[in-house]
């Protein structure tokens, strides 16, 4: 039999984060990149390259939430982009309206986009294909009339003004 380079062996072989020394090294050095980065940005450009670095985090985990459904489950789900949304003004309404601490709400909208994604789910649980497909849609369209049209809680068009997060006297400026 041939042993390839990468063939796994053993579930423990299987179970390495880092199978070789090489990507240990190489994952180090992008952990110090991205932990050195927002200081650089900041001295270099003030606030933009931090902000454009948490907006290009934020897409990096909506994306691969929708790879993991996409890719791993091969369930088709076009309304992704609603539950971001749910969880952001979850967030957005309970610091600006309810006054919640910044670090309570983030846990808050999470369970909150955890609970509307279950009331979306289970009378999906049963559709494939096109028709889940067209499901989440459904959920992004109404989702998106929600936000828009219910100004007095939403902000509507305008969105919401939400505070700057603060770690006790710490405040973040991006």
């Amino acid at each position: 039999m041939i042993k390839y380079r990468h063939q796994i062996t053993s579930y423990a072989e299987g179970m390495q984060i880092f199978r070789t020394g090489v990507r240990k090294f190489w994952f180090g050095v992008l952990l110090v990149f991205l932990l050195v980065l927002p200081g650089v940005g900041v001295s270099l450009g003030g606030n933009y390259v931090p902000y454009l670095l948490n907006q290009t985090g934020i897409a990096i985990l909506v994306a691969l939430g929708l790879n993991l459904l996409m890719g791993s489950a091969g369930l088709i789900s076009m309304g992704h982009a609603a539950f971001l949304a749910v969880g952001a003004y979850t967030a957005g309404i309970l610091s600006t309206t309810l006054g919640f601490p910044f670090w309570m709400t983030i846990t808050l909208s999470g369970l909150s986009t955890g609970l509307i994604g279950m009331v979306v789910g289970l009378p999906a649980l049963r559709l494939k294909g096109i028709y889940l497909a067209l499901a989440t849609l459904a959920f992004q369209f109404i989702a998106e009339h929600v936000i828009v049209h219910w100004a007095s809680l939403t902000g509507g068009a305008n969105g919401l003004f939400v505070p700057r997060p603060a770690l006790g006297d710490f405040q973040f400026d991006t």
